[in-house]
């Protein structure tokens, strides 16, 4: 979801602002979903109540190797010379807030869904 809203939004940002501010938003998106998929494929690796001490030594690793997978795109991204600061950091918070937003947004469609099932 995260990956997707990043996308959508850079699309509508590239007709009033233009392709280095979309670029820029894209990329700050990349920097914050790339990470992510890395500790969610490394956390949910494992299963069952047997695993949780491996489950937890995943979350502490992989949250650790997504901050400096983190640090290392923003590095790389404002050492170019077509990336415009404040659009990528404006990227890297959309995809952070969308994840939040998505999850309160399906929660709710699932909520009414429920609710509707229930009444007829």
């Amino acid at each position: 979801m995260q990956a997707a809203c990043v996308f959508i939004m850079s699309v509508l940002l590239w007709f009033p602002k233009g392709s280095l501010e979309a670029g820029s938003f894209a990329a700050g998106g990349v920097i914050c979903v790339l990470p992510s998929i890395y500790l969610y494929r490394r956390v949910f690796a494992h299963q069952g109540a047997r695993a949780a001490k491996k489950i937890f030594k995943s979350l502490y690793w992989g949250e650790m190797v997504k901050v400096l997978l983190t640090a290392m795109g923003f590095g790389l991204a404002v050492t170019t010379d077509w990336v415009v600061p404040i659009w990528l950091f404006m990227g890297y918070i959309a995809a952070q807030l969308s994840f939040g937003i998505t999850s309160v947004v399906l929660g709710v469609l699932k909520f009414h869904y429920n609710q509707k099932m229930r009444t007829e």
